[in-house]
């Protein structure tokens, strides 16, 4: 997928949140963003559909990423996906309880957690948790993006 697809996917999902939250975010780099007092922190990562049915999105969190939302006041860690309307919001707090709970690689000295999605019945989608053998439905979390 063309990095200025992706970008511009990020982007939308970011300002269509903002508007949720009736707040501006401002870019601080190409994936996080945050509220002009930067209380508000997001993280905004994309991912194109893969030809897997059982996790048709992948991301990947980051530990520089879960140290930025870790100071912000209110955070989230949102997931868009390239062909679907809607965006999903995590709280902060939910990384935080559920990390555990996700697979981890480590390469040399980066590393990060795996964030895959899989398909319920009726085109829902929720987060896999190989770990705890569990899959979290998205639906308390999702937003609609904007056209």
């Amino acid at each position: 997928t063309a990095p200025e697809l992706l970008n511009a996917k990020r982007q939308n999902a970011a300002d269509a949140f903002a508007a949720v939250k009736g707040i501006e975010l401002v870019k601080r780099s190409r994936t996080l963003f945050w509220s002009p007092d930067k209380e508000l922190r997001v993280c905004c990562a994309v991912s194109k559909r893969y030809e897997n049915d059982y996790q048709p999105y992948w991301y990947a969190f980051h530990p520089k990423w879960d140290e930025f939302l870790a100071e912000g006041k209110e955070s989230f860690f949102i997931l868009s996906c390239m062909d679907r309307d809607e965006a999903f919001a995590l709280p902060y707090s939910w990384i935080q309880q559920n990390k555990k709970n996700l697979n981890m690689s480590e390469k040399g000295d980066k590393s990060y957690w795996h964030v895959p999605l899989t398909t319920l019945e009726g085109d829902r989608l929720a987060i896999n948790m190989p770990k705890a053998g569990t899959k979290t439905p998205l639906e308390p979390y999702c937003y609609v993006l904007k056209d």
